[in-house]
């Protein structure tokens, strides 16, 4: 098992352990919390900041907030700041100094996804130099960063991902089934070794 992946299943049993103890001291939801908690543990932010901000965003603009932040350089607060100005994501991150090329994730092989097929798309037909210019809608930019969380954190196909994202209207919901899978994977692999 390589490093990434040993760090990922320590930090899914650790979680997994620590959350009843978690849930007994914040508003629970379920699987709205397990996927702030994977967002937090990812951006290495306290899960009491990320819960603060679940109060004022959408879940899953959580991670996009996090990334623009650390992307700039910038503060969390600055970047909620330009977002209540009615601005979009994209506008948000250009006033920061981010384009379309800080969002792009790089997979390889035949992508299937409904979902994202008309993201890569973009990049596919727009030469590389060409790809700051690219306008990507708010759900795109959504999708993208949470895509990158997601295979990012539990060390887990992209692709994988991108099904499950086809398939359930939260990435609450897709990083419930990621965590599973990824777990049951784990268990696997341990049994082999028994």
């Amino acid at each position: 098992m390589g490093h990434k992946t040993f760090f990922a299943a320590l930090c899914l049993m650790i979680g997994l352990l620590a959350w009843p103890v978690f849930g007994e001291t914040t508003p629970s939801n379920g699987v709205g919390d397990q996927y702030l908690m994977a967002v937090a543990d990812y951006f290495d932010v306290s899960y009491e900041d990320v819960f603060a901000y679940a109060a004022t965003l959408a879940p899953d603009e959580i991670p996009v907030v996090l990334y623009i932040a650390q992307r700039a350089n910038t503060s969390v607060t600055s970047v909620i700041e330009l977002r209540k100005k009615e601005l979009s994501w994209a506008e948000t991150a250009s006033r920061l100094g981010l384009n379309a090329v800080y969002f792009h994730v790089i997979v390889t092989g035949e992508i299937t996804s409904a979902t994202f097929i008309p993201i890569f798309e973009k990049f596919k037909s727009t030469p590389e130099q060409d790809w700051r210019k690219l306008q990507l809608a708010d759900d795109e930019i959504v999708n993208l960063v949470n895509l990158r969380v997601m295979y990012s954190y539990y060390d887990y196909s992209a692709y994988e991902v991108m099904s499950m994202r086809d398939a359930n209207q939260s990435w609450g919901t897709v990083n419930k089934f990621v965590a599973e899978a990824k777990d049951e994977y784990l268990k696997a692999q341990m049994a082999k070794k028994d």
